[in-house]
C-alpha cells in the first residue's frame, strides 16, 4: 500500500473509517493510522469523531469505528 493509493481511495468516498481502510488494504489499523497522519498534518484530511448513537456515555465503542475521515477539497 502506498500513500497515493490510500489518497485515491479516500478521495473516492465521501467519508471512510479506519476499519474500512484496514479491510480494504489488508493492513493493521495502526499502520494506516500512521499514514493518515501525513495527510492530516498537511491539512488534506479531516478526522471527525462520531458521537455514540446508543444514548449512553459508556464509551465502549472501538476507536476505529467511531472516527471518520473526510478528504478536504483544497
Amino acid at each position: 500500500m502506498t500513500l497515493s493509493a490510500l489518497k485515491q481511495y479516500i478521495q473516492s468516498k465521501p467519508q471512510v473509517t479506519l476499519t474500512e481502510l484496514s479491510s480494504e488494504f489488508q493492513e493493521p489499523a495502526e499502520t494506516i493510522q500512521c499514514m493518515l497522519q501525513h495527510f492530516i498534518r498537511k491539512g488534506y484530511l479531516k478526522e471527525c469523531r462520531m458521537t455514540p448513537k446508543c444514548g449512553s456515555v459508556c464509551q465502549q465503542c472501538q476507536f476505529a469505528t467511531m472516527v471518520i475521515y473526510r478528504w478536504q477539497n483544497t
